[in-house]
């Protein structure tokens, strides 16, 4: 099995990638996981582990019986403060309009 360049992973892979050291925080276990998942003669190197993290959104969307709601895009992690922010400065006036 060949070794696959960075430049060359899909955005699946990508998303998995940034999404894995996000919930680790560690650059050494998503290397494992990656070796584990394409073969012993994958790698990623340090640097892109941390790019794709670093492009990482949460994208919010609402739906309701009659319409549904713009996504609403967040750089940072989403926690109760945040989303109840969002509720009341972006949800409330469109529902409630």
């Amino acid at each position: 099995m060949a070794t696959k360049m960075a430049g060359h992973l899909t955005v699946q892979e990508r998303v998995q990638i940034a999404a894995r050291y996000k919930v680790w925080n560690s650059v050494v276990a998503v290397q494992r996981w990656w070796l584990m998942v394409k073969g012993r003669n994958a790698t990623i190197r340090q640097e892109t582990i941390k790019n794709y993290h670093s492009k990482l959104l949460t994208v919010w969307c609402g739906m309701t019986a009659t319409r549904v709601i713009s996504p609403y895009l967040l750089r940072d992690t989403m926690n109760a403060e945040r989303y109840l922010q969002m509720l009341e400065d972006y949800v409330w006036p469109i529902v409630s309009g």
